[in-house]
């Protein structure tokens, strides 16, 4: 869809602490064949502190960093991705509680690390609909710090699994970025690889928070019959025309962008699903900062945002391709275009 009067007012971030791969490899905690693999330099690692409350950080400086109010937020949407909280309860009211919001309306979001984008999505309608909505809050965040993740080897050599959170306020009156288009789309015939081959009836306690999509993925192809790679050209030319669409409707060409920004992964894992399909070298997405960071979800296109800004690899002008995807099988291409650096984003 093209979109119109949409922006992007600020961008909040809450990054732990910092590990590098080679300490983990020391410290046996990652295989240094996968480390030689992904490229992957390092993540973040959040010790006694939850998903939620990450998000309540971001959200907070997202807050901070924008001309928009905390009175004047009329919509708020919260992106789920893994464990949150207790089942039958959404996070949405601790965290406009915890920002001390008022009683807006609010949607929690479960597409997994496809949330932010599927979320932009939803507030795009209440911004431009009959909603009559201002301004939204978007926040996500990410917490791998339990024994039933293993953060460095539960992906295999795709990616590191991060933790963080991120935050933006989505305005109709302005902001340092301008969404020109976006498209999503669900491949329902590609769902079972999420969720593997098990029972969808309630579970023993809680060992439906066990995290291995790898495992799924073998026993699904066992119990159906098809190849993996019938699954992954699927999502991959769904995810191509996607892209070509929103940039079609933005009027640009993929040799005109400044960045593709797709998930932090591993350097063949980017390039195979974003930037070879288009066309371009891998130093034209968001590897170079991402390497460093790990996968944090939802989170990591406005984490990759801020820091191209900063460091000057995207400017006043340019144009950046936003290309999500989660379990379900959800994908999300979306164009913005860059007005100007706000003094938060001045300076690597």
């Amino acid at each position: 869809m093209i979109v119109s009067d949409i922006y992007i007012d600020s961008i909040g971030l809450f990054l732990p602490e910092p590990i590098d791969s080679k300490t983990a490899v020391q410290e046996g905690l990652y295989d240094e064949e996968l480390w030689a693999e992904s490229g992957i330099e390092g993540t973040h690692v959040a010790a006694g502190i939850g998903a939620v409350d990450m998000a309540v950080a971001a959200g907070r400086r997202a807050l901070s960093r924008g001309s928009v109010e905390s009175e004047s937020i009329d919509y708020v949407i919260h992106a789920a991705n893994y464990y949150q909280g207790p089942p039958g309860w959404t996070a949405t009211g601790y965290i406009m509680r915890e920002l001390g919001l008022g009683e807006v309306p609010s949607l929690q979001v479960n597409q997994e690390c496809n949330g932010l984008m599927a979320a932009l999505e939803v507030a795009i309608g209440q911004l431009t609909g009959i909603a009559g909505r201002k301004a939204a809050l978007l926040t996500s965040a990410s917490s791998w710090s339990t024994p039933l993740v293993d953060r460095w080897r539960s992906l295999g050599p795709q990616a590191v699994l991060s933790d963080a959170g991120a935050a933006m306020t989505v305005t109709s009156h302005g902001g340092f970025a301008e969404v020109l288009s976006l498209n999503g789309a669900t491949l329902p015939g590609e769902e079972g690889w999420l969720r593997g081959a098990g029972s969808l009836l309630p579970p023993d306690r809680d060992a439906n928070w066990f995290f291995d999509p790898v495992q799924r993925a073998v026993e699904y192809a066992s119990a159906s019959g098809r190849s993996m790679q019938e699954w992954l050209d699927a999502a991959g030319e769904q995810c191509r025309q996607l892209c070509l669409r929103s940039l079609d409707e933005a009027k640009l060409d993929a040799a005109e962008l400044a960045k593709v920004i797709g998930f932090h992964l591993a350097r063949y894992a980017l390039a195979g699903s974003v930037a070879d399909p288009l066309g371009l070298p891998l130093e034209r997405t968001n590897w170079a900062c991402g390497r460093s960071t790990g996968h944090a979800g939802p989170c990591d296109h406005l984490i990759s945002i801020d820091r191209l800004m900063r460091t000057g690899e995207l400017g006043p002008g340019d144009h950046a391709l936003l290309v999500s995807w989660g379990g379900g099988w959800n994908t999300t291409a979306a164009v913005v275009k860059i007005l100007h650096v706000p003094d938060w984003a001045r300076g690597a």
